[in-house]
Parts: structure tokens; sequence; C-alpha cells
């Protein structure tokens, strides 16, 4: 049996089933049945009035919810039933009577579109006895307005199987003298679509010129710089693919080389003095703030010794050294100096100065 049990769980079939009316009053042991036992198996204890587990219901690490068991109003055959009401209900005890009330919001769960049942079951149940899952109520009495408002199972993923554009032309990395006119061709590839027509829609831009051209191939002239030629489309089921290539039109202007100034304060120091050597960094003779600038200082004794700071506004960059002529030595110092900016060559220079 308890292969059919598996076999129709793994095919989707949630099964829930009463734990059994075999517990003591102190709700000790392992005494619950089967089918009920089996993992795949929802396990129902039965809770009465109070929200108390009924002392009739049965125990165990298998347990996994409660619902009420205790003076449920319960159908029987007509004609059969001497102690039913009018309307033929009858008041009954047992964890039968509990885990229709989970059968049921199971049911409801499923026509709301809850993927995982069980677990969804587990995290709204109202938690009873000990804390967490415990072998009296499971996880707790079953909670069905929570269970059937839990968050639905998200939408299916969108169309990932994008377009593939392929650039044949240009070549990346191409290098088209200034004022030449361009070719530009490239193809583009879809489950979905019909090539021909998706190619057709092909649209092309630069990061320069904006919006360049549509369509398998065309020619322009772009202006002189570097660009990043992207060719994108979009199919049917809203997927888009792209592609990049980059080229070089024109020359492109050399960058400026940064000019670096090197003093100190004074030309000798003697010891405890504090030397402060300057560095200005300009473009043309204007400040160039910004600059990571590194100055390195050679001892006397040959040491090295140097600091890292960044240009200000007035393309200076300043680093003090404390005179220590018994560690360092008494004689010239010499002090070299690069700065370096993006869109900058960089730059250097140099001075000495004298410990005494």
């Amino acid at each position: 049996m308890v292969a059919a049990f598996i076999n129709s769980a793994a095919a989707g079939i949630i099964h829930v089933a009463s734990a059994g009316n075999t517990g003591n009053r102190r709700g000790k042991g392992n005494n619950i049945g089967y089918p009920a036992r089996y993992a795949s198996v929802i396990a129902v204890a039965a809770t009465d009035t109070s929200d108390d587990r009924a002392s009739f219901s049965s125990t165990g690490s298998a347990l996994e919810l409660a619902a009420p068991g205790v003076a449920i109003n319960s159908t029987v055959p007509t004609g059969n039933c001497e102690l039913c009401d009018a309307s033929g209900y009858l008041l009954l005890n047992g964890t039968s009577m509990a885990s229709p009330h989970v059968a049921g919001t199971v049911a409801l769960m499923i026509a709301s579109g809850v993927a995982d049942i069980r677990g969804v079951l587990h995290s709204t149940a109202d938690d009873l006895g000990k804390r967490g899952l415990d072998s009296q109520y499971g996880w707790g009495l079953v909670d069905t307005d929570e269970a059937v408002g839990a968050p639905p199972p998200p939408p299916p993923p969108p169309d990932n199987d994008s377009p593939v554009v392929n650039i044949s032309s240009p070549v990346d990395g191409s290098t088209p003298v200034s004022g030449a006119s361009i070719s530009f061709a490239g193809s583009a590839t879809d489950t979905e679509d019909d090539d021909a027509t998706l190619t057709a829609s092909i649209s092309w831009s630069s990061n320069i010129d904006g919006n360049i051209g549509i369509g398998a191939s065309f020619s322009n002239v772009l202006a002189d710089g570097v660009h990043t030629i992207t060719a994108s489309v979009t199919d049917s089921g809203g997927a888009t693919g792209s592609a990049s290539v980059s080229i070089t039109v024109g020359t492109p202007p050399e960058n400026p080389v940064l000019s670096v100034t090197v003093s100190t304060d004074k030309p000798s120091y003697v010891k405890r003095d504090t030397a402060i050597i300057t560095a200005n960094v300009t473009d043309g003779g204007t400040p160039v703030g910004g600059a990571a600038v590194s100055i390195q200082i050679t001892t006397a004794k040959g040491g090295q010794l140097s600091c890292s700071p960044t240009t200000n506004g007035n393309g200076d960059a300043v680093c003090t050294y404390k005179v220590n002529d018994k560690r360092d030595g008494k004689g010239t110092y010499t002090v070299n100096v690069t700065a370096s900016k993006s869109g900058y060559d960089s730059g250097s220079g140099s001075t000495t100065f004298n410990v005494n």
C-alpha cells in the first residue's frame, strides 16, 4: 500500500487522513495509524471546542496538523439514526471528523492556485501546544482563511528566447577614415519569427551620433571619434536581442600631457624641521584638479618614503616630511613625482632638498 501512496503523491495527489483515535489523556507515545503514518500523507489530529487536543487523538512524530474533531455535525444514512436531529445530523467525535476540515482546505487552496500545499498549510497553521512542530498538534490548528489567501504561484517567466543579432560590418576595432561612408550589415535569427522579417527591422545606433539606420544593410557617415555601434531588435514575444562593436572614425585626438612642477618650502632643513613638498599639476598652464599624484622621496641614506595625495582645484598636491637626520642621513634628498588622470597622458617632475 505504501507504494501506491508514494506514487500517487509523486503524481501530485494530496493525501489527508485522520491520525487515529488511539491516543491517551497524557498525549504520550507514537500511536498514529495508517495510512496517516505514511510520509506522503497529511496526518490530522482532533481538537475540542477549546482548541485543546482531544484526549482520544493519536500522537506521534508523523502528525502534521490539527482540526476540530469534537461535537462535529456529521451526516449519517437516512433512517439509521435515532439520535439525529430533524435535519439528519448527528454530533460525532473523532479524528475522522477533523481530517475533512484539512481536506476541504486543500481543495480550496488548489482552486486558488496555491503551489506549495503542505508548506503553506504548515506556515499558516495557528501554533498550539509546544512552539513549532510537536507530536500532539503537528504544526498547529489548520487556518483555512490564511492558507487559501496565500500568494498564488508566480506567473510564468517572460519569453527568454531572445533573438540573436550578428553584426558583419563594420568589424569590431576597425578604424575608418574621417568622412568615409561606412557600410553597416547584420542579421537576426529567432525561433518565433521569420528571420528575414526580423532582420529588416534591426535598429542601429551610435553612442555619439544616436540612431544611424534601420535594416539589414545600409551606409552612413559618422562623426570622428570612438563609436560603440549597437544593433538591436525585438521579436513578436517582446524579447530583445542586441550586438555591439567598437570603431574609431578618423584619428582620435591625442591626450594632453600633464605638466608637473615640484617645489619645497625651502632648499635646506635641519633636524626636527618639516619639509613641505608641493606638486603643481597643469595642462598648458591651466590647473588640473583631481589628478592622482605619487610623491617618492629618496633619502640621503637611500631610503624610500612616499605619499599619494590628489590635486585640489588649484592643481596642488602637498606632502609633508618630518626631517630625521639620524634615521635618514644628512645630505641631498631627491623628490620624484608622477601625476595621472583619465583623459590625460601622465606627467612627471622632480626636485631636491638638503638636510644639514
